[in-house]
């Protein structure tokens, strides 16, 4: 037999995936002879390499199987009303009235309504793959929804689509499939491949990328954060927006401009290697708190109320799904005074601050992904959400700024009027100066020497060092790329808001705190006291052990643990051996007490540590 190659005609990539052309003639060359017609066939994948055509092989069986079965018209194209859309569909017809195909045994239905594949997006951290189909019906109102390829590719799983409105059932699911999987086949290369991300912020293994400062790259996270990703982008002028800004750091107030440095510091903390924290606004109604907020969120995006920032009223649950959509910007809640126990309050603090959501399990079995994010949380309110009740954690995870000394800005509606039309901007340019030029590094060591500075000149826990240090690098930083107005804060700007670690000792805040509940109920201590708490006399406090326990668990303290503080420091004025209460005659009835000294002022635990007691307990 004569080189067949020579006789071949010029095929096109059209062919290959919009006709049987190319296959016809293998066919009609080879007459029947099986040698001649495996030799053609890797013939012609040599050219459809060369078009580049992919999976020829896969669609030559399918041929061969189709034209055994007399099923397969390669003529199908995707006849779809209301769009200009029209691709091959290999054995499946496809028009208004949905995708079905016929086979050995009549109709076989995919779809009561039109579908098809129109994008194919790669995920920028985790690699995995997603298809942007489209559906609808009577020939408009398409919708579009991204959707895992897993979930297209398992009869059981598709069937969640239903929930969207696309007209799947168990029993159709498993042609669905076999539709959506041929029609991918055979359009692969016409099919848009574009990068997406689930979240805002750093992106991807490096620390180069940062969402949705990236050149085509699509959101595929939940639906109801999409609007996140549409708030922020840059909106209007500029210039407008710098010059509103800096007139304001010129003649405002220190506090908003550490509340707007924190906002810039939101996007360091994963470069630095910095934790979560809060910084809160507390005070009297119109000072102008709220403002102060929408002016750092300007920095990213839309400040308009509800767009990106929004009043407290989720659940844990969803500030889990927020933060981590955020993930890298700033997490701004407005009047959080909604919540009015403190133990939800520390809640809210250690669930944010940790930066990684609760493991949950899939309804159908396994685990959810589980979410993290490494923000700063900006929060406004009409009280203070750390008291001498929360958790040391809790107080060190917040910086606090009491708003009572007067308005904040002179013409609020007009301050807002023109930061809501102009916004953005400032996020995106100190993304593109940090990205570049080694910038991360010259963060990094500025940060490290705002940690040593504060140190040096405060006694201020480590955390609170390290939030501190965040917003000092952020705002010179800000300062140098952005404003460039010579205008700073400085350490002892900010030294006066943090917490030292004697005030962070949460046994030494119960101690107070029993104290002072002794001395405001000081007549439970007198023979006649309708509820007898105990006995003062000779210079001691005899507290019940029984009320002593009760006080401090309903001040959310551990009794124990600061039964064992107040050993270790001295705070206990007589003890019964190894036991840190004794036994004492009130009234009729001996009892077990806790005994203090009445006046607490000869035996002060300031400048006292560890290894200056006389005794270990």
């Amino acid at each position: 037999m004569e080189n067949t190659t020579d006789n071949m005609p010029q095929f096109t990539a059209e062919d290959f995936i919009k006709s049987s052309k190319p296959y016809d003639w293998i066919v009609e060359t080879a007459d029947g002879n099986e040698f001649v017609q495996l030799q053609l066939v890797e013939q012609m994948s040599h050219v459809a390499t060369e078009l580049k055509v992919k999976k020829f092989k896969t669609m030559w069986e399918s041929y061969i199987k189709a034209k055994n079965g007399q099923t397969l018209s390669w003529g199908n194209t995707m006849k779809f009303s209301g769009t200009a859309i029209e691709l091959p569909t290999g054995e499946w017809i496809a028009n208004d009235t949905g995708v079905f195909r016929i086979g050995s045994r009549g109709r076989e239905d995919a779809c009561p309504h039109p579908i098809f594949i129109l994008s194919r997006y790669t995920n920028v951290d985790t690699e995995s793959e997603s298809l942007e189909i489209v559906y609808g019906r009577n020939g408009h109102d398409y919708k579009t929804k991204i959707v895992p390829r897993i979930t297209l590719a398992s009869q059981s799983k598709i069937t969640k689509l239903a929930e969207y409105g696309v007209g799947v059932t168990s029993e159709n699911a498993k042609n669905l499939v076999k539709y959506l999987s041929d029609f991918e086949s055979i359009n692969y290369d016409f099919i848009a491949n574009q990068r997406s991300c689930d979240h805002l912020g750093w992106v991807g293994r490096g620390s180069d990328k940062f969402a949705p400062y990236i050149k085509d790259l699509t959101f595929e996270g939940e639906d109801s954060f999409r609007h996140l990703f549409r708030a922020v982008s840059p909106t209007g002028q500029y210039d407008t927006w710098l010059d509103l800004i800096r007139d304001y750091r010129k003649n405002g107030s220190l506090t908003v401009r550490i509340l707007m440095a924190a906002s810039f510091a939101s996007a360091l903390l994963k470069p630095l290697g910095a934790l979560p924290f809060f910084v809160h606004l507390w005070g009297d109604s119109e000072t102008g708190k709220s403002v102060a907020l929408i002016a750092a969120v300007s920095v990213w995006a839309d400040p308009t109320m509800g767009h990106y920032c929004y009043t407290f009223n989720s659940t844990g649950v969803g500030n889990e799904r927020y933060a981590s959509c955020l993930n890298s910007l700033p997490l701004c809640i407005d009047e959080l005074q909604i919540l009015n126990k403190k133990s939800d309050f520390d809640e809210l603090i250690y669930t944010l601050c940790e930066g990684i959501g609760r493991v949950r399990g899939k309804v159908d079995g396994g685990i959810q992904k589980t979410l993290t994010w490494k923000n700063c949380i900006l929060t406004t309110g009409e009280k203070p959400i750390v008291s001498a009740f929360s958790g040391g954690g809790a107080v060190n995870r917040v910086i606090e700024i009491e708003c009572n000394s007067g308005k904040f800005f002179k013409n609020p509606r007009e301050f807002c009027r023109i930061i809501q039309s102009h916004y953005g901007h400032a996020g995106k340019a100190f993304i593109e100066r940090l990205t570049s030029d080694n910038n991360i590094a010259e963060a990094r060591g500025l940060y490290e020497r705002y940690i040593r500075e504060i140190e040096k000149s405060s006694n201020a826990t480590d955390k609170q060092t390290a939030s501190a240090a965040a917003i000092l690098t952020a705002d010179e930083l800000a300062e140098k790329w952005i404003f460039k107005d010579g205008i700073r804060i400085t350490v002892d700007d900010i030294k006066p808001l943090l917490r030292t670690k004697e005030q962070m000792d949460v046994n030494r805040r119960a101690y107070e705190y029993l104290r002072e509940e002794i001395i405001v109920n000081g007549a439970m201590f007198e023979n006649k006291a309708p509820e007898r708490w105990g006995i003062v006399k000779n210079g001691y406090i005899y507290i019940l052990r029984n009320k002593f326990n009760a006080i401090l668990q309903d001040g959310g303290f551990n009794p124990q643990s600061v039964l064992s503080w107040m050993a270790r420091y001295q705070k206990l004025a007589k003890t019964d051996g190894k036991r840190h209460d004794v036994k004492v005659q009130i009234g009729n009835t001996r009892s077990r007490a806790i005994c203090l000294y009445e006046d607490d002022g000869d035996y002060s635990d300031e400048d006292l540590n560890d290894e200056d007691l006389p005794f270990n307990v």
